[in-house]
């Protein structure tokens, strides 16, 4: 591991900020014009501001993290890029987001706070997990990596490191309660970011998050006045669950090894243009 430059640095602050830009931008029209959009209207907003700063002003203006790349360029880098294992990944994506759910439902169960039902969902969470499914991947899962393996090299490190600077920007509070939740979104970045490692595509990662926000709604949260074994036996089942899902992600990527288009998971200046083509 080399020292990490300024421009380095400013690099990844553009990234963490570039995450949020879009829902930053549509707050502050809010905020300044005193208007309201409709749910749909305002995830649209939010999604084309962000595709705005991820797919034209980091790789034509920034040059982050590829150097300046063409769109279709930066979409294989990123892992983006249609290809022929896509569906199997997307498959992997629904394996893990069921047994992720599975986890949650056992959690719930055994903790006595039982299935809320399907009547607690609505379009409503189907349309706002959109955003975060995507976005939260591509610059997290992606971007921030390739970046980090400028003066890093182990892999492992760079994991643990993006895990916990996306468990960070999930903090919304101090209780025991909220701290169990973000050890959760903790290992759950862990996997995400194997997944992306073994899989050198985005579209298993997507297809899971949304899933797992869309459907979370389905089970209680816990009250202050749960117990502390009540508590264990709801998050340990879903930590049993992720750790499954390594072992799912692992075994079946070498049970079905597919050659990829690009490797994801390397520095940014490794390939040229001609080579990806």
């Amino acid at each position: 591991m080399r020292k990490i430059s300024f421009w380095e640095k400013v690099e990844i602050i553009y990234t963490l900020f570039f995450c949020y830009f879009g829902v930053i931008l549509v707050f502050l029209i809010k905020f300044f014009f005193k208007v309201q959009f409709s749910l749909p209207g305002e995830t649209l907003l939010i999604s084309l501001f962000t595709a705005f700063g991820a797919f034209y002003v980091f790789p034509r203006v920034f040059g982050i993290p590829f150097g300046e790349v063409s769109l279709k360029v930066f979409f294989l880098k990123s892992g983006l890029y249609p290809t022929k294992a896509m569906l199997f990944y997307i498959f992997l994506g629904f394996l893990l987001a069921a047994l992720s759910l599975t986890g949650m439902a056992f959690g719930s169960f055994f903790s006595g706070y039982p299935f809320l039902g399907f009547q607690q969902l609505d379009t409503t969470q189907f349309v706002k997990s959109i955003n975060p499914a995507f976005w939260n991947e591509l610059f997290f899962r992606v971007i921030l990596v390739v970046l980090l393996l400028e003066f890093m090299t182990a892999k492992r490190w760079i994991i643990l490191i993006v895990s916990l600077l996306f468990t960070l920007t999930q903090i919304r509070g101090f209780s025991f309660d909220h701290f169990l939740s973000l050890s959760s979104i903790f290992l759950t970045s862990i996997l995400l970011c194997i997944f992306v490692y073994r899989t050198n595509s985005l579209y298993g990662v997507i297809t899971f998050q949304y899933l797992n926000l869309s459907l979370t709604p389905l089970f209680h949260r816990l009250p202050s006045t749960a117990r502390l074994d009540q508590y264990f036996l709801f998050y340990s089942s879903y930590w049993i669950a992720l750790g499954l899902g390594v072992l799912i992600v692992i075994y079946g990527t070498k049970l079905f090894s597919i050659k990829p288009n690009h490797i994801v998971y390397q520095r940014a200046g490794v390939w040229d243009d001609e080579n990806l083509i």
